[in-house]
């Protein structure tokens, strides 16, 4: 039996939030059903450039604090800390195009939305092209943004010198090449790596660890933003003491087929062949190394995280007994589905309230300026029906 609850308040923002305000009360198997159903019938809700949805998420995540900040005593220490000066993370904060652009900076957008909000946060934006880095640098000065630093460096597993590669050719595309043989610890600003082979550009990058990095805070970060064309997996390595000893509250982060060579080559048969056969065509192909989305789920699971995946028209929970082999969505064989989706991680308990009291009941809304046909999708609880009216 899977356990969830679907409690319906008035808000702004819909999410699909399987088994989380009060984990003690049971669904139906049938609003499971009722749920797996829906995704697979719009699995192009997920597409990343079809619903928007972390934008969307990243406009409103101000509301999100106003809601934990109200749960939020000074007995929950290590939450009160947070919240009072959220710290905010873009690890790969590339810009192309104004903050509220579907391509523009969150970072930048998170920095303009609390300052709406009147509330003053403290933001570090990571991006490994120097020239990017210097836009944004150019950028939050020209916006006046307040205690917004940008990081010319890399975020991976561990502490390294790493080549650059563009597996597309295209700048909008660079990823780092991080085999172990590659590895090196920086030696007076010089790399001792191993050559490395023509994919890679002539271009090294200093590459940190968010364990390293966040060691200098004295509180636990509110937001982590992972966006890093296909090295997320290596960036999750990378904070295994942060996750343990003190982990971020939400955690928002891209899947996608460059995660790893296998996924890549499946992202590219999907996109070269018609939809047709099975969810699980690719799975020998992917094989029992490769990264997958339900081993990163769950990893966040066993340090709290309630995680989801995102649709255009609400957020679905995926971790734990809501997971399904559909939701592993690169192995889909439809060409419609192309292989980037977004997910959003919440620490159970005030965090994952505070996600809930704010982004449920209504459709999830879009910015100002967003002209999407998702923007007047009715909520997922009308779509679902009876079956997923749960019982107190």
């Amino acid at each position: 039996m899977f356990r969830c609850k679907l409690e319906v308040h008035t808000s702004m923002l819909f999410v699909l939030a399987l088994g989380v305000l009060n984990e003690e009360t049971a669904c139906s198997d049938i609003c499971s059903s009722s749920i797996l159903r829906f995704a697979k019938s719009k699995p192009a809700g997920f597409v990343v450039g079809t619903n928007l949805a972390l934008k969307r998420l990243t406009y409103f995540l101000p509301d999100v604090h106003a809601a934990l900040r109200s749960l939020t005593t000074e007995g929950h220490h290590s939450l009160f800390n947070a919240v009072r000066l959220p710290i905010l993370i873009d690890v790969g904060a590339a810009a192309y195009g104004a903050p509220e652009d579907a391509d523009g900076s969150d970072s930048q957008l998170l920095a303009i939305r609390f300052a709406q909000a009147k509330q003053s946060v403290s933001i570090h934006a990571f991006e490994m092209q120097r020239d990017m880095a210097t836009r944004l640098r150019r950028d939050a000065k020209r916006l006046s943004l307040a205690n917004y630093t940008v990081h010319t460096l890399g975020v991976g597993a561990r502490r390294a010198q790493l080549p650059v590669t563009s597996p597309t050719g295209k700048k909008r595309t660079l990823g780092l090449v991080d085999n172990s043989s590659h590895y090196s610890e920086p030696h007076n600003g010089k790399s001792r790596r191993n050559a490395v082979g023509r994919m890679t550009l002539n271009s090294l990058v200093t590459v940190t660890t968010l364990d390293v990095f966040a060691a200098r805070f004295d509180r636990r970060i509110f937001y982590l933003k992972i966006d890093t064309e296909g090295h997320e997996p290596q960036v999750l390595q990378g904070m295994h003491v942060l996750l343990r000893e003190r982990p971020p509250l939400f955690i928002s982060f891209e899947y996608g087929g460059g995660w790893s060579t296998q996924l890549r080559k499946l992202a590219e048969l999907k996109a070269s062949q018609p939809a047709r056969g099975t969810a699980r065509w690719g799975q020998e192909e992917l094989g029992t190394d490769s990264p997958s989305l339900r081993d990163f789920v769950s990893q966040l699971a066993e340090h709290g995280y309630a995680v989801f995946l995102l649709h255009q028209e609400g957020l679905v929970r995926i971790d734990g007994p809501w997971w399904d082999d559909f939701f592993e969505l690169v192995l889909l064989r439809d060409s419609q589905v192309p292989a980037w989706h977004d997910l959003i991680a919440a620490q159970r308990g005030p965090p994952l309230h505070a996600l809930l009291a704010t982004f449920h009941g209504r459709p999830l809304p879009c910015m100002p300026n967003q002209r999407l046909s998702a923007c007047t999708a009715p909520a997922l609880a009308m779509t679902l029906g009876a079956s997923c009216r749960c019982l107190n």
